[in-house]
């Protein structure tokens, strides 16, 4: 029940009757409300495996590059994801202002560019996954790489400076 302590009486009351009615804790009636709640927003589920987001314990000028970022057919819950690419931009911003040099600009580069396709893919809202998918292709067509997708052979070999860092 410790969720219990975040809704008013008046909900806690409403969900404790949902449990009883279907035979269900407390907590799986909370989880399942969730689910119905979010139902819809996340326009390509991913499957398989649940990805597991993984941070150094301090932020220093290789803390981006030891980030991992999911790929847009990763199975994430984009309201997580969204709160891992606030704090990966919040920490861009410091390490920016911090620790200036090139290889954290690659670094910062390279994770908002993984961010991008991952919510190019992924967002909810229609119009700002096209505003991403354009950034990418921008991109992708600034540094001569049109077919760049994640994983491509074309990926794999293009100079490190323009490659997303993944580490899964």
């Amino acid at each position: 029940m410790a969720i219990a302590f975040l809704f008013t009486d008046s909900e806690r009351r409403q969900f404790e009757q949902l449990a009883r009615r279907f035979s269900l804790s407390l907590l799986e009636t909370v989880a399942m409300a969730g689910e119905l709640a979010t139902d819809g927003f996340d326009p390509a589920r991913g499957q398989g495996e649940p990805f597991e987001f993984t941070a150094p314990h301090t932020i220093g000028p290789d803390y981006l590059s030891k980030r991992n970022v999911p790929d847009p057919d990763a199975n994430v819950d984009v309201f997580v994801a969204q709160d891992w690419a606030q704090r990966d931009a919040e920490a861009a911003q410091y390490l920016l202002d911090e620790h200036p040099s090139r290889a954290v600009a690659i670094s910062v580069c390279s994770n908002s560019l993984a961010w991008f396709r991952f919510w190019a893919v992924r967002d909810p809202d229609p119009e700002r996954r096209a505003r991403f998918a354009s950034v990418v292709e921008a991109y992708d067509a600034r540094a001569g790489h049109p077919e760049m997708r994640p994983g491509s052979h074309a990926q794999a070999t293009m100079h490190p400076m323009f490659a997303p860092y993944r580490q899964h």
